[in-house]
């Protein structure tokens, strides 16, 4: 074999292998981009999931709202009346919650929503 057969043969490999690592690269990054729109499918997925379902943020932000309202030294009766049955009902959704052990355990969250609304259109408030 002489050198100007050994010198094209190498530069043949060297070419093989840059397309080969090319390839193996690009492939790459393709999976790349597969799992990244897979995971943000999965995300918002989770969030249309969890957007009717009575979470801890929820409870708490209504929780503290309703116990502001009740407190309030110009509350009226029927304020106080509706905050205390919308604090109650949170309260126990806040065990129930505790206990969840799936997502599918957890409860929707109209029921609450429509008891934080009675209170507060009963002290004239708006529902944070």
């Amino acid at each position: 074999m002489t050198e100007h057969q050994i010198n094209a043969q190498s530069v043949a490999l060297v070419a093989e292998l840059t397309a080969c690592s090319l390839y193996q690269e690009e492939r790459a990054r393709r999976w790349k981009g597969v799992a990244v729109i897979a995971l943000t499918l999965c995300a918002v997925f989770a969030l249309l999931c969890l957007s009717g379902c009575l979470t801890a943020a929820k409870i708490g932000q209504w929780q503290r709202a309703v116990y502001g309202w009740s407190m309030d030294a110009s509350a009226s009766r029927p304020c106080q009346v509706a905050s205390a049955e919308a604090s109650a009902y949170l309260a126990k959704a806040n065990r129930t919650l505790a206990e969840a052990g799936k997502l599918t355990d957890m409860a929707s969250d109209s029921q609450a929503k429509q008891l934080v609304t009675s209170a507060a259109l009963a002290c004239g408030k708006v529902v944070p």
